[in-house]
């Protein structure tokens, strides 16, 4: 396996035989075609005592930092890449069509819970809607926190009997205008 330093040289040397190929022999298609091929072979008589050698392969292995696998357990086929460009939402397996999982790195598989406040928020929201027509939606989220810490000290302190009071009086208010 070359080092660092051959394996940039090797780069280097590839990269300066595509150079030739399109700038001296004015060949822009096939990129490892014959001609390509020419300026290799040039290259590694001329500079393979020193190490450099040319091909149209590399023999080192190269760390991916993503990876998606196929899903069909008779398929497996794994997807790398250096970016987050594939998404299981939009993309398949090429082969067989089924779902890719990504398997690195390993996603974080926290579901979501609502806290008490976004629970309030959603249950109550329309209703202070409804009580303040044409409100501001900031006023509205002002109204409710204030609702929502109120609602908070009854619940920790015991109180209940004053919960108790405003959701039956929001309840009311819902039953009346339906």
């Amino acid at each position: 396996m070359p080092n660092m330093t051959e394996r940039l040289l090797n780069a280097i040397a590839h990269e300066m035989c595509h150079l030739a190929t399109w700038i001296i022999d004015n060949t822009h298609q096939q990129p490892h075609g014959p001609v390509f091929k020419k300026w290799a072979a040039k290259c590694n008589r001329l500079l393979g005592k020193q190490g450099v050698f040319v091909s149209t392969t590399h023999s080192f292995e190269i760390d991916y930092k993503y990876a998606w696998t196929c899903s069909n357990p008779w398929c497996g086929i794994v997807y790398q890449r250096h970016s987050k460009c594939l998404s299981p939402q939009k993309h398949a397996c090429s082969n067989c069509r089924s779902q890719l999982t990504q398997t690195k790195p390993v996603p974080k598989m926290k579901p979501f819970t609502p806290s008490d406040y976004q629970i309030y928020l959603k249950n109550n929201l329309k209703n202070v809607k409804r009580r303040f027509p044409g409100s501001p939606h900031k006023e509205a989220m002002s109204i409710l926190a204030k609702e929502y810490r109120a609602h908070k000290s009854a619940v920790t302190d015991g109180d209940n009997s004053q919960m108790t009071l405003m959701l039956s009086t929001l309840s009311l208010q819902d039953s009346a205008s339906i």
